[in-house]
């Protein structure tokens, strides 16, 4: 299994490769994509940036990890996705389907919802790749975290 964060880090489990990985460096994820072999996706790479909308670089930073980054993912992946017969989870947050007046950018997750919906009707699934949209409850204080 191939996990990726922005940041380096080590995994306790050996069965993990960690990988260090940007989603909006598009050279990045395609040499990642073009080195390794992949039957399921699972991507809930995301940012949310608290901000009144006022500044446009928020703004555009959204889009650029919450979708874009979603999409370039799905593409660059999507021919070892196919030839494995695959699935494509997108872990979205509850936020994502309305804004919320703390952090009204974060609309651009609801777009990821979107386009992972017409990736999987219209590109994925004529291709055998099944594709999924999970959307992560609240946490709350009574939850146990699983290590």
């Amino acid at each position: 299994m191939y996990a990726a964060t922005r940041q380096p880090f080590t995994h306790f489990d050996g069965r993990v490769t960690p990988l260090t990985l940007d989603v909006t460096n598009a050279d990045r994820f395609r040499t990642l994509s073009r080195s390794r072999s992949a039957r399921y996706l699972d991507q809930h790479a995301g940012v949310d940036l608290h901000n009144d909308l006022s500044d446009r670089a928020n703004l555009e930073r959204h889009l650029a990890v919450n979708l874009f980054g979603t999409y370039g993912v799905s593409q660059a992946f999507l021919p070892l996705m196919a030839r494995s017969h695959g699935a494509m989870v997108n872990v979205l947050s509850l936020a994502a389907l309305a804004s919320v007046p703390f952090t009204p950018a974060y609309f651009g997750l609801e777009g990821s919802c979107v386009l992972a919906d017409a990736i999987a009707a219209r590109l994925w699934a004529g291709r055998g790749v099944k594709v999924h949209a999970v959307f992560a409850a609240p946490w709350t204080p009574n939850m146990t975290p699983v290590p």
